[in-house]
């Protein structure tokens, strides 16, 4: 019987979680020093540049935990997207007031489509 279970079980299954949960760990990095960027200093340049760490993490993020938490997974690429073409859509000129306004919601809605990510993926602290 035992053995029956485990033939079911998603083989690697321990592994991609921690994989999942590693790659989280470093999306959330890579999140809070985006959100950190200081608009006195920053240029519209260096939220693109912060901006491919995000995404860059985020992929690696989707490729682990995607049959582990598809729908919530989906939701974060959701916010993803929307947070690029907001990037996307800032001339390059931007005061870095305009842009931290322009992008803020977006900003948000990507931590808070993580945050219920974790809720699925549970990872350990």
């Amino acid at each position: 019987m035992a053995g029956a279970l485990a033939a079911c079980a998603p083989s690697g299954s321990t592994d991609d979680l921690q994989a999942a949960c590693d790659a989280r760990a470093q999306l959330q990095e890579d999140v809070e020093a985006f959100r950190a960027l200081d608009p006195a200093t920053a240029s519209v340049e260096d939220f693109r540049g912060a901006w491919v760490m995000v995404r860059d993490d985020f992929l690696e993020v989707k490729f682990y935990a995607r049959e582990r938490a598809q729908s919530k997974v989906t939701a974060v690429e959701d916010a993803v997207d929307a947070l690029a073409r907001s990037l996307n859509a800032l001339p390059s000129d931007a005061s870095m007031s305009e842009a931290i306004d322009s992008v803020e919601s977006e900003r948000q809605a990507v931590a808070d489509a993580l945050a219920d990510l974790d809720e699925d993926l549970d990872c350990p602290a």
